[in-house]
């Protein structure tokens, strides 16, 4: 219940602070292009941001995908943390993806992986390097990188396969799809996967996980704030034990995050701890 509360305060803060988030990021060296359509449809939702640094050459690319419980989120929240980290000589993009209860599961993460493919085949416009993508996701958004990764039908309709993408760095991340008491209820998750728990046993990460799972995936950063939720932390470690057990390659961090979604502060801060993890994770791929 204290994770749902969380959410639904989080929303309205973020309604009123999304015209602060609007305003031109642009620096002497960050240019940015948004409302890109990565689809033919053109729906508003399945569009994407980049922000990308004028004096880099073949740049690291990053992409981040939000949470919001499949529910709700927007990439405008995210324009200043994707501006401050271009200045770290990255590409930037910022994913938008259709959400429930308009559409259900696997559209979200179908839509993912779409605008991966975007990036793989038009990220040199933006100085980028489409064999250095890495994807970065907050709550939904790490369950969406990482179960694109153990599963490789969503990326194998583009004819990509999950070791094209350079690294996964998960933040908060949600990994298994069940009813949990604090968490996710049964009816809110037939909002989003229906009512099939056969599918939400394929939306779960660790049932696509086994001993050739290292062999196909890219490294991943495992992190979570230190005064996280409990439920949050539980299914990181959790992951990380799946991790272990199959010799995945992982790399974990706990950041200075006082709740769900400070990890922004984190990120627009070249100094923060947080920050300087993640750019040493990218450079070391």
């Amino acid at each position: 219940m204290r994770l749902i509360l969380s959410l639904i305060l989080f929303l309205l803060f973020n309604q009123q602070s999304f015209s602060q988030e609007t305003k031109n990021f642009d620096s002497a060296n960050v240019r940015h292009h948004w409302d890109i359509f990565y689809t033919e449809t053109k729906d508003s939702l399945q569009s994407l941001d980049v922000y990308w640094n004028s004096k880099s050459k073949d740049a690291k690319v990053l992409m981040f995908v939000h949470g919001g419980g499949w529910l709700s989120g927007d990439k405008k929240q995210y324009r200043e943390m994707a501006s401050r980290l271009a200045k770290n000589e990255l590409t930037v993009v910022l994913i938008n993806y259709r959400l429930s209860p308009k559409v259900k599961f696997p559209s979200h993460i179908e839509d993912v992986a779409s605008a991966i493919h975007w990036a793989e085949s038009s990220i040199g416009t933006y100085n980028g390097n489409k064999e250095n993508i890495y994807l970065m996701g907050h709550s939904a958004g790490g369950h969406l990188i990482s179960l694109l990764l153990f599963d490789k039908s969503y990326l194998g309709k583009h004819e990509m396969i999950p070791s094209d993408i350079a690294g996964a760095i998960t933040i908060s991340g949600v990994f298994e799809i069940k009813p949990q008491e604090g968490g996710a209820t049964r009816k809110y998750l037939e909002m989003v996967f229906g009512d099939n728990e056969t599918i939400w046993e394929s939306a779960t990460c660790k049932n696509h996980i086994d001993t050739e799972t290292k062999n196909k995936v890219p490294p991943f950063l495992i992190s979570w704030g230190k005064e996280e939720e409990k439920l949050i932390v539980d299914e990181s470690q959790n992951i990380i034990t799946e991790f272990n057990a199959n010799e995945i390659k992982f790399q974990s961090f706990i950041f200075d995050g006082k709740n769900h979604y400070a990890f922004k502060d984190d990120l627009k801060d070249p100094e923060s701890g947080f920050c300087q993890k993640i750019m040493q994770f990218i450079g070391n791929q």
